[in-house]
């Protein structure tokens, strides 16, 4: 328990929020006698519990809170889009090809040199990475979206029909 305080401290006094890698550090540093892979993992799922799953909470009912509280502006929208849509393919299999289609173009099409050589004076290129990475994503989500677009689309649509 004293090491547990005194971790907890050093982060409170390190002024670093959370006392992130400070609290790790004094905790792997005091405790010598457990073994490192053990308490890092304990160490990891204290903060999993603690810190992301509050705020994961948090930002479940939130989202909640407010799709409840603008349903009738998502639905309006959603008609909007609807009305948009007229010329798009309505079946299942289309849809899913479309979707399959997209997913193909995000994953797998190069990146352009030249574009990357102008991106790199401007953009850092950690945020580069995570926007391929986000790309990739989005190409995995379509491609699950294929398989079930139009059953999503209906129950959307019927949800916000309630309004």
């Amino acid at each position: 328990m004293g090491v547990y305080v005194l971790a907890v401290v050093a982060g409170i006094a390190s002024n670093v929020p959370a006392g992130l890698g400070v609290f790790e550090s004094v905790l792997l540093l005091a405790l010598p006698g457990i073994p490192r892979d053990g308490l890092l993992a304990a160490i990891l799922a204290y903060r999993a519990i603690y810190y992301l799953a509050p705020l994961a909470l948090a930002a479940l009912l939130a989202a909640e809170r407010l799709v409840r509280e603008r349903r009738g502006k998502l639905a309006q929208g959603l008609y909007r889009v609807r009305g948009c849509s007229d010329g798009w393919p309505h079946d299942r299999q289309r849809l899913g090809i479309h979707c399959r289609c997209c997913a193909v173009v995000l994953g797998s099409t190069p990146v352009l040199s030249e574009r990357m050589a102008l991106l790199r004076d401007f953009v850092p290129l950690p945020l580069l990475e995570a926007s391929h990475l986000t790309g990739s994503l989005a190409g995995l989500g379509l491609v699950i979206l294929a398989r079930a677009c139009t059953g999503a689309w209906m129950l959307l649509t019927t949800w916000l029909s309630g309004c």
